[in-house]
């Protein structure tokens, strides 16, 4: 090789060794639409669980469901420390369930009623969506 080559070499691992590789920090779990997704489709199999008489979830799937949105998180460069303080957050909690709220409410849930809740649920279940697919006829 020559020196010319070797200089350039010489000079581009040094270049390279010298800037530090920065990863991007993750933005606030807050604000992660994919993960916050998952949560309220979570959220959703629950709403319609509890307020159905006639539906119940489908336990080992949805733990897994959980289990996956943690590791999902992880991926994403969140601690484990963070992923259980964010779901641990009332506020937050809160914040999500205003969006089950408002898909359950756009599908015609009505608080208090709860065929309104068996009716999307069934109409899940028959569609074989991602939130059907945790529910089950008690």
């Amino acid at each position: 090789m020559s020196d010319i080559k070797k200089f350039l070499v010489a000079g581009a691992l040094a270049v390279l060794t010298a800037v530090p590789v920065v990863a991007a920090a993750p933005v606030p779990l807050a604000q992660n639409d994919a993960v916050n997704n998952r949560l309220i489709t979570a959220g959703i199999v629950r709403r319609i669980h509890k307020r159905c008489p006639d539906l119940t979830y489908k336990r080992v799937r949805s733990f897994m469901y959980l289990r996956s949105i943690h590791s999902f998180a992880q991926d994403q460069g969140y601690s484990a420390d963070e992923i259980e303080a964010y779901i641990d957050d009332t506020d937050q909690e809160a914040r999500l369930y205003v969006h089950v709220d408002n898909w359950l409410t756009q599908r015609g849930a009505r608080v208090g009623n709860a065929e309104s809740y068996c009716a999307i649920g069934r109409a899940e279940m028959s569609a074989g969506s991602q939130i059907g697919n945790f529910l089950r006829t008690d």
